[in-house]
């Protein structure tokens, strides 16, 4: 079975916001006009330093400055390098973010924070299998812990392909071991080179649950991101 290497990178926004000025002026001037139009304070500061930090981490892979690296976008507006020297993905909650990067393969990755005032019971009716939702509401553990273990996975599974909404969630389980995913779940995606199996890891970090999908057997390095670490 091959093996290739991901490395994950993590962090909250408190601990990079003494960072934020310097940050701000890594982003591209697309990347500045997104983020004033964000009206919540937390989430146009997650966004800033994600994407800044995404860019100061790409830039050491690759030996470039941050503000060489151009972004081109599938159909479905996943975001990628041209030729593609190294993949990646990011998420971002309201104030945590993380995101993959690979020499290997396409990546998909998704964070989301325990939230204990959402509606997870009427989510889980509306985009989970029969079987996911058996698992959730059956479960020895907490049935909010483990909605949102799946939900990273299905999510990370999703963003992987590049695939945009699917047209059917029921139909991508991840409840299991082992999943088999209705090939008609992507009738209405465009995937380019998707692979026939997919590796999902996750991790609970804190109050954030973390979830990747690789279409190899991946060696992951978990890095949790300090600001003295990052080169402007």
């Amino acid at each position: 079975m091959p093996y290739g290497d991901l490395d994950v990178f993590y962090a909250e926004t408190s601990s990079l916001k003494p960072f934020y000025q310097r940050l701000l002026s890594v982003i591209s001037r697309e990347e500045h006009e997104k983020a004033e139009k964000i009206i919540s304070a937390n989430v146009r500061d997650t966004y800033v330093i994600s994407h800044a930090t995404l860019r100061l981490i790409m830039a050491e892979y690759l030996n470039v400055d941050p503000s060489d690296i151009c972004f081109t976008y599938n159909p479905n507006g996943k975001p990628s390098l041209i030729d593609n020297p190294v993949f990646f993905n990011l998420s971002h909650t309201s104030d945590a973010f993380a995101f993959g990067l690979s020499r290997d393969s396409y990546v998909g990755i998704d964070i989301e924070e325990v939230n204990q005032f959402v509606d997870y019971a009427s989510i889980s009716r509306s985009f989970f299998s029969t079987d996911e939702q058996t698992a959730i509401f059956n479960s020895d553990e907490d049935s909010r812990d483990l909605f949102y273990l799946l939900w990273t996975r299905k999510e990370a599974f999703i963003k992987s392909l590049g695939a945009g909404i699917a047209a059917d969630l029921k139909k991508v389980e991840v409840s299991s071991a082992r999943n088999y995913i209705d090939k008609t779940a992507f009738d209405e995606w465009i995937v380019e080179n998707a692979s026939k199996d997919h590796y999902i890891f996750s991790k609970k970090i804190n109050k954030y649950y973390l979830s990747s999908s690789t279409p190899f057997l991946p060696l992951i390095h978990i890095n949790d991101i300090k600001g003295e670490q990052l080169k402007f």
